[in-house]
């Protein structure tokens, strides 16, 4: 393809910064907690009664009626395919872990002249992602590129990862170049663009490209070593880590009719991220005939919210729900380099490694309201539905114009969302039937770049009187375009990514 792009400086990063990728992460949360709430869809805004709930709904502790302990423990699938250019990659991994902790005490008030019935107050952890997963795929890059920067022809060649090394170095003296185009710079991956004079050949850039602009010192301009042509690009991602959330909540219970809750909310954040692209099959004469580029990213941090919640019995048969999350407010760190090493026909530098680099922000994810409704047929069953709003693009990262940037790409790319989720539950003897989808749309505006989300779950539940046993399976899917580079000089990769959850629930009463 043939593209004309009016670009003064791009950037060597995915479809968003390290940053703002981080923030949509923190911001979605997937339907983790106990195997009741998994194979429900995760629909219990107005139920209640299950410790994994008091995350969606802090009145939720005051449906008990008595106290209780469970611990829930996962076991995860995560399938991606991915398609890119002529080629792509199929890739599985296992992970299992500790989906859900919590207890809550029920507390009957005494008084019998009171309006309150009963307070409780509970502690759960929940699991709200997992983030470990690969990614990898290999194809022939054949997109073709025409880069102006007003009337100059800044590059004009096939694609490669060079390339955008070389347009996000223009207009930067090599001491002012930091990251990857430090590295490129100093591999002899990209040299300043100034003229060779006939009579000193030893003067100017080895790489001298007439049709570029030549150097000034008001505008450095660079070219590349390597000429690619239809290269193969060996791409490989690998991710671990997680999100979760311990909530304190207090709730109670007034006149067995509406019930009421609060809680602080302490979230953590914590991922590894490999990458490693490998490009070869440069031109015959191409100077570099294999690159190797490798990054390495360890995100942590932690964040502070609350919530409020209510839950009403408006019948025998009906409740209604709502809760309010606040934004999470976190602190975050970075820890990160590169690598990058290069083959080269006339001489091979060694592999040149940036430093460990640092990098602290603050990060507040979007609020978000759910409201549920269910009708309760007895004790032999139930229905559920919620309803969530988030809007995505009130994320916010920083406090200060350095993230600028970033949160216009947020305003620009990212929507509100409406989400809903539908459970359903009934009793035989002992032993409980249920089953549940949730449907959950894309943060983005534009759609190729993550689909809605469809889950589907179903599991069933024995009781033992003083303690029950829950098991739910969970299966996901959806589509997204991933890039391995910027997004104006290379096609994205499709991944179709795939989940499945087991999880086991051993709950007991106090």
């Amino acid at each position: 393809m043939k593209r004309l792009l009016l670009l003064l400086i791009l950037s060597s990063q995915l479809v968003f910064s390290q940053s703002a990728n981080d923030a949509l992460m923190i911001s979605q949360n997937s339907i983790y907690g106990s195997a009741r709430m998994t194979a429900m869809g995760g629909a219990f805004t107005a139920l209640g009664g299950d410790l994994s709930a008091m995350q969606l709904n802090p009145a939720s502790g005051a449906v008990f009626l008595e106290g209780q302990a469970s611990l829930s423990y996962g076991l995860s699938d995560i399938k991606n395919n991915s398609t890119f250019y002529n080629g792509g990659g199929e890739d599985q991994v296992n992970y299992n872990n500790i989906n859900q902790l919590g207890i809550v005490f029920v507390i009957d008030n005494s008084d019998t002249y009171s309006s309150i019935a009963k307070f409780a107050l509970g502690f759960n952890y929940n699991r709200t992602n997992n983030y470990t997963e690969n990614i990898s795929f290999s194809g022939n890059n054949n997109t073709e590129l025409d880069v102006f920067h007003g009337n100059d022809l800044m590059y004009s060649g096939f694609s490669s990862i060079a390339t955008s090394f070389v347009l996000s170095s223009n207009g930067y003296s090599p001491d002012q170049l930091g990251g990857a185009e430090y590295l490129a710079f100093y591999t002899y991956l990209i040299d300043m663009n100034t003229p060779i004079d006939p009579n000193n050949p030893d003067e100017g850039s080895i790489y001298y490209d007439s049709r570029y602009p030549t150097y000034t010192d008001d505008f450095p301009v660079y070219v590349m070593s390597a000429i690619p042509n239809h290269i193969v690009q060996d791409y490989s991602m690998n991710k671990t880590g997680y999100s979760g959330q311990y909530n304190f909540s207090a709730s109670l219970d007034v006149g067995n009719k509406f019930y009421l809750g609060v809680s602080y909310d302490r979230s953590t954040f914590n991922t590894i991220t490999n990458t490693t692209l490998t490009e070869s099959g440069f031109a015959t004469d191409s100077e570099v005939q294999e690159l190797t580029y490798k990054s390495y990213t360890s995100t942590y941090g932690n964040g502070n919210g609350f919530s409020i919640g209510a839950i009403y019995k408006a019948t025998d048969f009906i409740r209604l729900g709502a809760t309010y999350h606040s934004p999470t407010w976190y602190k975050m760190s970075d820890e990160y380099y590169y690598e990058l090493s290069i083959i080269n026909k006339t001489f091979n530098p060694e592999s040149e490694r940036t430093e460990v680099l640092y990098s602290d922000y603050e990060i507040s994810t979007p609020s978000k309201i759910d409201a549920g409704i269910a009708i309760v047929v007895g004790k032999n069953g139930l229905i559920s539905v919620d309803y969530e709003f988030i809007n995505y693009s009130s994320i916010n990262i920083g406090s200060s114009n350095y993230f600028e940037y970033e949160n216009d790409e947020i305003r620009n790319t990212m929507t509100s969302t409406h989400n809903i989720k539908i459970g359903t539950e009934w009793k035989v003897s002992f032993i409980s039937f249920r089953a549940g989808y949730a449907f959950s749309q894309s943060p983005y505006k534009n759609t190729d770049w993550q689909s809605d989300t469809h889950s589907y779950s179903f599991g069933t539940g024995l009781n033992f009187k003083t303690w029950n046993l829950d098991l739910a399976y969970q299966a996901s899917s959806r589509n997204y375009d991933y890039y391995i580079y910027d997004t104006n000089l290379v096609d994205a990769a499709n991944i179709n990514r795939t989940e499945g959850n087991f999880v086991a629930t051993l709950r007991f009463t106090m």
